[in-house]
């Protein structure tokens, strides 16, 4: 079974993702497990051996603020946190079900019931 899962994410935050999914893996052994990363300041050098010895996909979607110029933002609340509300702008059309999570949570259960 395929799950697809959403992140949106910024370049602090790569450590706690890769907590997330590992937890993600553990617990859901038995999905293909499809990633889409919507960030700006990520690229495939930062993700890929992760994905790779985790054997997962991923997708990374970029964009930039320019949507959000009117956003209020501040240091605890960056530009990523609106990403989120916009990804169905950019996720591919094919994508029919998607499930987002936080990076920073600890996924304990198998999701196939979400």
């Amino acid at each position: 079974m395929k799950l697809n899962i959403l992140v949106t994410i910024n370049k602090n935050y790569l450590k706690y993702l890769f907590v997330m999914l590992k937890s993600l893996k553990e617990n859901n052994k038995k999905h293909n497990i499809v990633v889409y990363i919507v960030a700006k300041d990520i690229v495939d050098n930062d993700v890929n051996s992760f994905f790779k010895k985790y054997q997962m996909e991923y997708q990374l979607i970029e964009y930039s603020d320019e949507i959000l110029d009117n956003a209020p933002t501040t240091k605890r609340y960056p530009s990523v946190i609106y990403y989120r509300l916009l990804a169905a702008k950019y996720l591919p059309k094919n994508v029919d079900k998607i499930l987002y999570l936080d990076p920073d949570i600890i996924v304990l259960k198998d999701l196939n019931k979400l």
